[in-house]
């Protein structure tokens, strides 16, 4: 559990500080980028590596 400490704080700050960013400022647009592409980061190495089966490639299946 303490491996989804990092994600779910990003998360929970995000939702937290959501209802005072403005969608009309730049900095605001790219902070919420700046954090997408940092859960996407964490995300998918994990997803490759822990959750995606290895493929063999002398069996075919």
């Amino acid at each position: 559990m303490a491996q989804f400490a990092p994600m779910a704080l990003v998360i929970g700050v995000m939702m937290l500080a959501s209802p005072f960013l403005r969608r009309d400022q730049l900095w605001a647009r790219w902070l919420v980028v700046f954090f997408l592409i940092a859960l996407i980061a964490r995300y998918l190495p994990w997803r490759i590596t822990e959750t995606v089966i290895p493929a063999d490639l002398t069996t075919f299946q």
